[in-house]
């Protein structure tokens, strides 16, 4: 019975020092194998690929002794090498087993020394030995195929079977290469799918699989046959194109994969349609053509990262388009990466601030509550503009810590204001997209209401059109649990996306509120008034509440006010104030007389805005 020993046994292949010794050893393993007394295991490496082959040979009887002896024996008439199998023997007799491992290639010529052997062999052997070529044939095959699997899987996507990240860098080193050896150009393109993350939101990630398998053949069938497209990763892709005469070839060629994403794909009835931003990042630029040789490998880099960058700015200019890199790129995206450094540091370094708006009650006049929006007092910087630093925020997902905070210390103020002789302040805080898809947005509320002792009602949540279309259904679950909670919803920029009243319907809307855009020429009897007058009709029959945004003047005013507008925000009244700021400003304190006198008994104020108010403009 042979038996495996745990402690450690000679590797008899240490002993070879020149390739004389290792066919000694080879010759000797291989009579081995003819008299039965071994087994082969093939190794494989950490990635995959196979790399040695090892034989253990055994001898436990008086058998295996004669096995051993034939075999050293047919070792010296092979090789004349006495001194060596002398030493061979010595080590055998001092172990249990031992073992012999042998380069992958070494295996694969001792096939050959087998096919000698046999025709050397006696027929007594012919049997045993075409078992033992079989089965190292067999091995072999099987190690063969198992390293081709393994490299396709390394180098090529599971979903797309196109190129994989580290594949398309090789095959852009090699055009990179060939482009200074020809005198050639070539160009990378960086393609970055439109609003995909809508596609898995709304018809789940299978069915966002077979939009990236689609969209990979598509982009494949726009290329020409010496190009090379990979999937880099998520919603992206790249290509390596080379021989590219000039920009404008490449313009074509970025143009033609376009038009191929753009093509409509239907799943189940429903419809899908997507758009992409493509960067293209030339080589060898005029700065680039001026010097004769250059690295390779940072060639490659500089590639990819000026396609990225590009693809960045065609998507920030609204997507379904492409740019070609310049400098001046790489400027904004260092600037980028270090206001980002910076972001992160915001909410612990207590750097972010919350102003907050007036909201009018048209008919009365009076505040009624305020808007939060939150500025970043950026150390060595000074105030940014939130529309700067908000999609950044949320394109690098700092908005959920950012957007939590905001929510904390909205409900800290509105008790502040509740306490205090302002009286009872409603809150507004904007959520976004990213916020609502988290599933412990409800727990976060909660625990910021309960830290702050802060009534429900005293905060209302507004919503953008399209993060209502985003995952319907547990939106809606979302929104009911928030608003039986007691407070308030409202929809913010109204009839700049999916507006609907089948939406409106199904959804726990209080309030819509009027995007500024339909505002500014409402008093001039143009078409934004007619849109707008069609919106408060709308809100108006489901019962809600509408607020007009961007009132700038007292002739938009008194239009929304002929309008039966319930509400209005905007610099007439104010512009967003600091806490403290906000708590002494006319229009606040006067309303807050206001609301007093009602609770008395006596009457309210008719005008639409106090005069006191008109001054400080």
């Amino acid at each position: 019975m042979r038996q495996h020993f745990s402690h450690p046994n000679p590797k008899i292949s240490s002993l070879a020092n020149s390739p004389k010794d290792m066919a000694l050893l080879a010759v000797f393993a291989l009579a081995l194998v003819l008299l039965g007394n071994s087994e082969m295991i093939i190794h494989f490496s950490p990635d995959g690929s196979f790399t040695t082959t090892t034989w253990y040979l055994f001898y436990d009887s008086i058998h295996d002794l004669l096995a051993l002896g034939i075999a050293l024996y047919a070792a010296y008439r092979w090789t004349s090498r006495i001194g060596e199998i002398f030493v061979l023997f010595f080590v055998i007799m001092h172990a249990p087993y031992f073992y012999l491992t042998f380069p992958i290639q070494v295996a694969d010529h001792l096939m050959r020394i087998f096919e000698v052997m046999l025709a050397l062999g006696g027929i007594r052997l012919i049997a045993r030995l075409k078992n033992a070529l079989g089965l190292a044939h067999e091995r072999l095959e099987m190690a063969h195929v198992a390293e081709k699997h393994s490299q396709y899987q390394a180098t090529h996507d599971h979903i797309t079977g196109l190129p994989n990240r580290l594949l398309l860098g090789e095959r852009t080193q090699q055009a990179v290469a060939v482009a200074q050896r020809t005198a050639s150009q070539i160009v990378c393109m960086f393609i970055d799918l439109d609003h995909f993350k809508d596609v898995n939101d709304s018809l789940g990630h299978e069915v966002g699989d077979k939009v990236l398998k689609i969209i990979g053949e598509r982009i494949n069938g726009a290329i020409r046959e010496s190009d090379t497209v990979g999937r880099i990763g998520g919603d992206e892709f790249g290509i390596v194109a080379s021989s590219i005469e000039d920009p404008t070839t490449a313009a074509i060629l970025a143009e033609r994969v376009k038009d191929a994403v753009n093509q409509q794909m239907v799943f189940d009835g429903h419809r899908v349609s997507l758009t992409c931003s493509i960067g293209l990042a030339m080589f060898p630029s005029e700065e680039q053509s001026k010097a004769s040789r250059h690295d390779v490998m940072a060639v490659t880099d500089e590639l990819l990262s000026q396609s990225d960058i590009s693809a960045y700015r065609a998507k920030k200019q609204g997507g379904d388009s492409f740019q070609f890199f310049d400098p001046s790129m790489a400027e904004s995206t260092s600037a980028r990466l270090s206001m980002l450094a910076d972001l992160r540091d915001a909410v612990d370094n207590d750097e972010l601030v919350l102003h907050y708006q007036p909201l009018i009650d048209v008919r009365s006049g009076a505040v009624f509550g305020a808007e939060a929006l939150v500025r970043w007092n950026r150390p060595n910087v000074g105030m940014v503009p939130p529309l700067d630093f908000i999609p950044l925020a949320e394109s690098s997902g700092l908005i959920v810590p950012i957007g939590e905070w905001v929510i904390r210390t909205a409900c800290k103020q509105a008790k502040e204001w509740s306490d205090s002789e302002l009286g009872p302040i409603v809150i507004s805080v904007n959520l976004s997209a990213i916020q609502i898809r988290r599933s412990d947005m409800y727990a976060t509320i909660r625990s910021a209401l309960d830290e702050a002792d802060c009534p429900p009602s005293l905060i209302d949540l507004e919503l953008t059109e399209s993060v209502l279309m985003q995952d319907t259904e547990k939106v809606i679950e979302m929104l009911r649990a928030l608003r039986a909670m007691g407070m308030t919803i409202s929809i913010d920029d109204f009839g700049t996306g999916y507006s609907s009243l089948a939406y409106l319907q199904n959804f726990p809307v209080d309030t819509l509120k009027i995007d500024r855009s339909f505002i500014n020429s409402i008093a001039t009897g143009s078409d934004e008034e007619a849109i707008a007058r069609a919106i408060l009709n709308l809100g108006h029959t489901l019962g809600m509440h509408v607020l007009a945004e961007g009132v700038e003047n007292i002739a938009q005013a008194e239009q929304l006010k002929t309008l039966t507008c319930d509400r209005a925000q905007g610099f007439l009244f104010s512009r967003p104030l600091k806490a403290t700021e906000f708590e002494v400003l006319p229009l606040v304190t006067q309303s807050s007389k206001m609301r007093k006198n009602k609770t008395a008994g006596g009457p309210l104020s008719a005008t639409v805005l106090p005069a006191e108010s008109v001054k400080q403009l």
